[in-house]
């Protein structure tokens, strides 16, 4: 396993064409390992160097970074879109439900005076007036 995660033998060390074996996935996974927060410039400049002592161009880690960026901000787009088709529904469906609520409403006090009215005409006292 190299420095960066990798494992040995991934590709050719003496191929000078190679440079795009790292992105931003490895950066972060190794950033997320060193004390960044303690001497960021410090830290970025080390990584810097080990990067292009092992012929690793930085330019094609930004330019990764900027694609993935591109890739999880279309992806919180589209969830940030689902949840507002999903919140419609749910209003649609609260609205349908209000609608239904109210109709039993309706039918249930229907019931309740027929039951009445059905209890009075079959009591004693309401045949007998």
């Amino acid at each position: 396993m190299s420095l960066f995660g990798k494992k040995e033998g991934d590709h050719d060390p003496n191929d000078p064409n190679v440079h795009g074996s790292y992105g931003v996935a490895d950066i972060v996974r190794l950033m997320r390992t060193l004390p960044v927060e303690k001497n960021a410039e410090l830290v970025v400049e080390v990584v810097r160097s080990t990067l292009e002592s092992v012929r690793v161009r930085v330019a094609d880690i930004i330019e990764d970074a900027v694609r993935k960026q591109q890739e999880l901000s279309e992806h919180v787009a589209k969830l940030q879109s689902e949840i507002l088709q999903l919140e419609s529904d749910i209003s649609v469906r609260r609205e349908e439900i209000a609608g239904v609520e109210a109709e039993l409403a309706e039918v249930t006090a229907a019931r309740q005076r027929l039951e009445l009215a059905e209890r009075r005409a079959s009591s004693p006292h309401a045949s007998a007036t």
